[in-house]
């Protein structure tokens, strides 16, 4: 189902695997047309405003009651071989020994959100919570977004330890940023190493994703006075009066 051929390098400040073309045609297309109707599953915002998630663990309700296609496509990310793949990609041993990293990706859990966010939908400029190793985007289509929905990615002036950086950044800081289309069959993977910041930007219409993150039931990346309690929306809100 993965075209794991397609993935690339995309050059940026942190490590990031790109791809136009993730799911083979075929299973994209089926994946596509069985798109889940949300009023029939147990769905998260995940403190986000405008978002709606459908969460799959490995066999949790959602999992059980999804079209098939979404659990053989969890599965398959989820499996030792496309897992093997990410972590020579995104060389984990060198995130060790020079980025902080202190997780164990072997044993971490894949949480994946099938997610439509809609009018107004936007997040501020972030790190992922500090226990996600590698998080990723799988985009469903533009021919419902009117305008806006593209991810951020954004490099950060460097700092002189990979502990000093936080999980909201100052705007005046962000040296150089990029703008990622939500085009069919994207797909985008984020080594959330402590300066990989990005953001969902403003969105008019609706925008179908999957959003899903290797995550680890402890602390995987060592900081040094993260700050982390404040909500999205009230960050955003901050953020816009800088």
């Amino acid at each position: 189902m993965i075209n794991l051929s397609s993935l690339r390098d995309h050059p940026f400040s942190y490590p990031i695997l790109r791809t136009e073309s993730l799911i083979k045609p075929d299973s994209y297309n089926k994946l596509k047309k069985n798109w889940p109707k949300f009023n029939q599953f147990k769905t998260t915002n995940g403190g986000q405003l405008h978002r709606n998630n459908l969460e799959l663990k490995t066999n949790n309700e959602n999992y059980k009651k999804i079209h098939p296609l979404f659990r053989n496509l969890y599965d398959e990310l989820n499996s030792i071989e496309f897992r093997n793949f990410l972590k020579t990609k995104f060389d984990l041993e060198d995130a060790k020994n020079n980025k902080e990293y202190i997780g164990d990706f072997d044993k971490s859990e894949l949480v994946m959100h099938i997610a439509e966010s809609k009018d107004g939908y936007e997040n501020p400029w972030h790190v992922d919570e500090r226990c996600r190793i590698i998080h990723f985007l799988i985009y469903f289509g533009d021919e419902t977004i009117k305008e806006g929905g593209e991810l951020a990615i954004g490099q950060h002036k460097k700092l002189n330890s990979y502990l000093n950086y936080k999980k909201y950044p100052e705007i005046k800081n962000l040296e150089k940023i990029e703008y990622i289309k939500p085009e069919d069959n994207k797909g985008v993977f984020i080594l959330s190493q402590n300066n990989s910041y990005h953001k969902g930007c403003n969105l008019k219409g609706l925008r179908r994703f999957i959003y899903a993150g290797y995550t680890s039931k402890r602390k995987a990346w060592k900081t040094n006075g993260w700050n982390i309690s404040i909500p999205f929306p009230v960050r955003l809100k901050q953020e816009k009066s800088q």
